[in-house]
């Protein structure tokens, strides 16, 4: 029953997207047509590590424009970013957002037809998730 409803979802999709392509008047790339939905998630998780990197960016951006030449940027760096890293690990906003990063990583995944012909979850999927269980897997308790 279960293989019978995915074969409708996946008509319903390539239905979607055959109407959108008639619309856009852009052909699809056939050996990407059982994509849609592992895109649509990678596309999500890319989002979201944006917004959970932002910090470190703006962090990046201060410190490069830090006049104080008797302080070593590296050193300014690094307090900065230690202090952030202690209070965003006790914000549930930031943990909640960490935590539907790696559940869309792995949705992506999960329901990508052939990860052979879409090499970019490798990055955007796998190595956070990989990162995440490793760093998980070593702090102490």
């Amino acid at each position: 029953m279960a293989d019978s409803s995915e074969k409708q979802i996946r008509l319903a999709l390539n239905n979607l997207i055959d109407e959108a392509v008639k619309e856009i008047g852009t052909p699809v790339d056939q050996s990407q047509r059982g994509h849609f939905l592992c895109e649509l998630l990678e596309q999500a998780t890319t989002g979201i590590r944006e917004i959970l990197d932002a910090s470190s960016t703006a962090i990046n951006k201060f410190v490069d424009s830090v006049t104080a030449r008797w302080l070593p940027r590296a050193v300014l760096r690094v307090a900065l970013k230690s202090v952030l890293n202690a209070a965003l690990r006790t914000n549930p906003a930031v943990e909640a957002l960490e935590s539907l990063h790696l559940s869309l990583a792995g949705a992506a995944m999960a329901l990508c037809p052939d990860p052979d012909r879409h090499p970019s979850l490798e990055k955007t999927c796998a190595a956070p998730m990989a990162k995440a269980g490793l760093d998980h897997g070593f702090q102490p308790e």
